[in-house]
């Protein structure tokens, strides 16, 4: 029996029409619809047409849709939240309670959380505070880890503005031990850890303060490239997916995605400014060139692209070398310089992603006059394209250790990269295929 046929023969036993069924609540057309199979009702709408039925809902349950409507906007408030629009996500978090007025206590103890959360941002924190300690219970039973987190570190912000800096060192403290580790977590943990300092700070505590501060600058720059966070989330979904916690896969999944779009939108963004800027710096028009270069930094910064920040920065010197100030072209350098990674061994590092940054480390080096470092950079570079058969990469920095050879004065070394090009063409060409 469809659950359209379990409705109509309930109808029937209680002697009631379709109109006395859809009641002021719903309309008899939306009453025939359903007991014809042609519309599914939510469970909220189902739960009160089991109470006028006199059956208890699981009799209806079979092919009923689940309930989302609160949720949605709950994630649509939370949205706007994390968007810093206070007002709009407190109006979609009140919708919320609404909809969900009849619905699961878990989820109406995170729908009073998230108001807490706007009350204490708009400077309510006694009402957050009140309204946090409500919903503990509830999580707490009800073993929402990650809520129950946010819970603790939303009572935590309240204690601090109230003054109470020991209290709240306490609660930050409680939340952190519910993270399993840094990696369950990497945002939640780098924020509590800066929040535990803050009161660490407040309470006198400089030298806890500062162990705190340091590690979530240690949590928080392990995520500040977008690739590394969202092969975070890519992990974090397939994990989910694995163990079969399939909602918990979805919403790492979306995460992932969103990081992702994110960050190629950046890196186009990024892209067309510094195409731009080499296209007016050709054309000699100083004033546009830098706007765009700058322009290209800043987006390649907005996305962690560190290394794309960087390479924009040694494209700004160069084609900017004569037209501006030595010591201006020579602080962008050494911006460009700090920006990219000192040596490219960090752990995990690709030797192809670690032979290009050596690269560019070089290349800005030699534009910077510091021959003998761009040598040893250009050197390490070579080595490695080399051993990865980057052949036609591998031929651009031999003659870029030529040319710096020359300014170097070293004719018998710049003779000999040379001839390895002009000599045996043969070690720059590709294999033939089998």
């Amino acid at each position: 029996m469809t659950l359209g046929q379990k409705i109509r023969a309930a109808r029937l036993e209680q002697r009631l029409t379709q109109e006395q069924l859809a009641g002021r609540d719903f309309t008899k057309s939306y009453i025939s619809e359903i007991e014809r199979d042609n519309r599914t009702p939510r469970l909220t709408t189902l739960k009160i047409l089991a109470r006028r039925l006199g059956r208890p809902l699981s009799y209806f349950l079979d092919g009923a849709t689940e309930d989302r409507e609160a949720e949605a906007l709950l994630m649509v408030g939370l949205a706007h939240f994390h968007a810093g629009a206070l007002a709009e996500a407190e109006a979609w978090f009140n919708h919320a309670v609404d909809a969900a007025a009849d619905g699961d206590e878990l989820l109406q103890a995170r729908i009073e959380l998230a108001l807490a959360n706007v009350e204490q941002r708009l400077g309510h924190d006694l009402r957050a505070w009140r309204r946090v300690e409500r919903v503990l219970r509830v999580l707490t039973h009800g073993g929402e880890r990650q809520a129950l987190i946010r819970a603790h570190a939303c009572l935590g912000r309240s204690k601090l503005a109230a003054g109470d800096p020991a209290s709240a060192a306490w609660t930050f403290e409680a939340a952190l031990q519910l993270l399993p580790d840094a990696e369950a977590d990497p945002s939640e943990a780098a924020a509590l850890h800066c929040q535990l300092g803050i009161a660490r700070e407040q309470a006198g505590q400089t030298a806890e303060a500062a162990q705190a501060f340091q590690k979530a600058l240690e949590i928080a720059e392990a995520f500040a490239d977008s690739q590394r966070a969202g092969a975070w989330h890519v992990t974090q979904a397939a994990g989910a997916a694995t163990d079969g916690r399939f909602e918990a896969a979805i919403a790492e999944a979306g995460q992932a995605i969103a990081v992702y779009d994110a960050f190629d939108h950046q890196q186009r963004l990024a892209e067309s400014h510094w195409r731009l800027g080499d296209l007016e710096a050709r054309a000699e028009r100083w004033t546009e060139a830098q706007r765009h270069y700058s322009m290209s930094i800043a987006a390649y910064g907005a996305a962690g692209h560190v290394r794309g920040a960087a390479q924009t920065l040694g494209r700004f010197v160069e084609a900017l070398r004569g037209q501006v100030p030595p010591e201006a072209a020579r602080a962008i350098g050494e911006t460009a310089l700090a920006l990219l990674p000192t040596d490219g061994g960090a752990p995990g590092v690709a030797d192809d992603d670690r032979a290009s940054r050596l690269w560019l480390r070089g290349t800005i080096q030699r534009i910077l006059g510091r021959l003998d470092e761009a040598r040893v950079s250009l050197t390490e570079s070579l080595r490695l394209f080399e051993s990865l058969r980057r052949l036609e990469t591998a031929k651009a920095v031999r003659r870029a250790l030529a040319f710096l050879a020359v300014e170097s004065n070293d004719l018998v070394a710049a003779r000999e990269y040379l001839s390895v090009l002009w000599e045996s063409p043969e070690r720059y060409r590709a294999p033939a295929a089998p």
